[in-house]
């Protein structure tokens, strides 16, 4: 799916990206399908296909949280849920990026439809993650979104603030 997305050829990776997250549900890896949602979603998305995007994003976000309820269960291994548990707490950072990424798109699909509120908190829900995360690429892209959501609601004033920002990672 991404070398179709790099190369504009959306529909095709959005194909990709299906039969991917259909492969992999049976594996029952749950990290490896929200990667698969992320890009179908991101797929549709430039095909202006918003509705398919934001639901793929909000079943992808379900997926992630559902793991980080998961992983704070027990500390004993009693089950194959336990196991998981402790599987998935050894791979925070990952669950937590592809959290970060969940957000920063659903963000993204939210100021495109104009829906600046949801947009805003989805996009700083991303940018603490980042930055929890010492993620500087992402951190940059969520400051991005967020000076175009603060423009397109006429804060200049924030929108040069986050662009700034941005820029300052940018160029370390």
């Amino acid at each position: 799916a991404s070398y179709y997305t790099d190369t504009g050829d959306y529909h095709q990776a959005a194909a990709s990206a299906s039969q991917a997250v259909e492969l992999v549900k049976t594996t029952g890896d749950v990290l490896l399908e929200v990667r698969g949602k992320n890009a179908w979603a991101a797929a549709c998305r430039y095909q202006s296909d918003y509705p398919a995007a934001r639901d793929l994003l909000l079943s992808a976000k379900s997926l992630v949280e559902g793991i980080g309820e998961s992983a704070a269960g027990g500390a004993g291994i009693k089950s194959t849920r336990d196991l998981t548990s402790m599987l998935v707490e050894q791979r925070r950072p990952t669950v937590s990026l592809l959290l970060a990424n969940t957000y920063h798109g659903l963000g993204v699909v939210c100021e495109i439809q104009a829906e600046y509120g949801p947009a805003r908190q989805y996009l700083e829900q991303a940018l603490a993650l980042y930055r929890q995360l010492n993620h500087v690429m992402g951190e940059s892209r969520a400051l991005n979104s967020l000076g175009v959501v603060a423009n397109n609601q006429y804060d200049l004033e924030s929108g040069k603030k986050y662009f700034k920002q941005a820029l300052q990672i940018e160029h370390l």
